[in-house]
């Protein structure tokens, strides 16, 4: 599907494309394939990035949370604390306010990110 797309469209770097690979990376974390799944998720995200030429829009900040807790499921605590964060950091932004639900989700994920690399001081912070 993702080549056929890319080959109607002229281009692989499509919202077409996209969302092809979103529907790929979710069957294969479903089916308990994170490799996969992380490397369809991290194309698409540099297609979300390349479409909509920010990291501050709906669909990449959903791409890149995605990779994040992939990577807080796989073990690799330190670069979903990084997303996570960098997400926190747009949703402020974005929304004008520390205060929305979205931010408290991603106050949540840079906690349990902490957990997960020991630093629990830092996660009851």
């Amino acid at each position: 599907a993702v080549r056929a797309k890319e080959l109607a469209f002229g281009t692989r770097k499509h919202p077409e494309v996209a969302t092809s690979l979103y529907y790929l990376a979710t069957l294969a974390y479903e089916k308990g394939n994170a490799k996969v799944a992380l490397a369809h998720f991290e194309e698409l995200l540099s297609i979300d990035e390349a479409t909509h030429g920010t990291r501050a829009h709906a669909d990449t900040a959903s791409t890149m949370r995605s990779i994040a807790d992939i990577h807080l499921q796989q073990g690799n605590p330190a670069k979903a604390l990084e997303l996570y964060q960098e997400l926190l950091g747009i949703a402020e932004q974005v929304q004008g306010t520390s205060e929305s639900q979205d931010a408290a989700m991603l106050c949540l994920n840079v906690a349990q990110a902490q957990l997960a690399m020991g630093s629990t001081q830092a996660a009851i912070k």
